[in-house]
């Protein structure tokens, strides 16, 4: 049995011609944009996941310690018998 051999070259698209307007100031203003990398857009996304949490969990009542009331009490039996 013969073995086939197989086209692996990549078919390459001919060149078209596109028209674009786009001004000088334009193209210096998208190469001075920052680039942001994937690891800031992650970092990015985690820190508003957490300010979200912690965004819905302030809404609920309780979720604060009652310094003031803390703070009126003498000893620390009182304070952690609370």
């Amino acid at each position: 049995m013969t073995q086939k051999s197989k086209d692996t070259t990549k078919k390459v698209q001919p060149p078209r011609s596109v028209e674009i307007q786009a001004a000088r100031w334009d193209i210096y203003d998208s190469q001075q944009r920052k680039q942001v990398t994937e690891d800031e857009k992650l970092n990015t996304a985690f820190k508003k996941e957490i300010k979200d949490m912690l965004e819905e969990k302030l809404k609920q009542p309780g979720c604060m310690i009652d310094a003031e009331g803390l703070a009126e009490k003498a000893t620390p039996e009182e304070i952690y018998s609370a």
